[in-house]
């Protein structure tokens, strides 16, 4: 979807161009037997979303607030407090010494450095250090 004019740039003249010259995001591919584009992979920092055949796209995540690990698979993620995001796969921990892990689509912390603990009350993919 062109989000200038609300357009389908998969049925523009000018395949996969939105009339503002901006490009459709991700890598498409006609399917010779349903006679359709399918999205096939969105690039780092988008998560592929397929709601159905007509509703296929590649959602930004957004900066600051959400990340992603893997866009063809994963769906934005929440932040956790304890990392500052970019809304791609790179995440920082705002704590020194903190340990986290990669865990399927989330990043869980494991453990606070001396000083620090794991505050129980909040779920793993809100994990954070106070």
């Amino acid at each position: 979807l062109c989000t200038s004019d609300n357009t389908c740039a998969l049925r523009n003249t000018s395949w996969l161009r939105c009339s503002d010259g901006s490009n459709v995001v991700g890598s498409w591919a006609f399917e010779t037997g349903t006679g359709r584009y399918d999205l096939k992979n969105c690039p780092t920092g988008y998560s592929l979303v397929k709601d159905s055949a007509e509703l296929q796209e590649c959602r930004m995540c957004s900066i600051n607030t959400e990340y992603i690990l893997n866009p063809d698979t994963d769906s934005c993620q929440r932040c956790p407090r304890g990392f500052i995001c970019f809304g791609n796969d790179t995440v920082v921990p705002k704590i020194a010494g903190s340990t986290w892990i990669k865990n399927g689509r989330v990043v869980l912390l494991t453990s606070c450095p001396k000083g620090y603990r794991l505050s129980p009350e909040r779920s793993v993919t809100d994990s954070f250090i106070n």
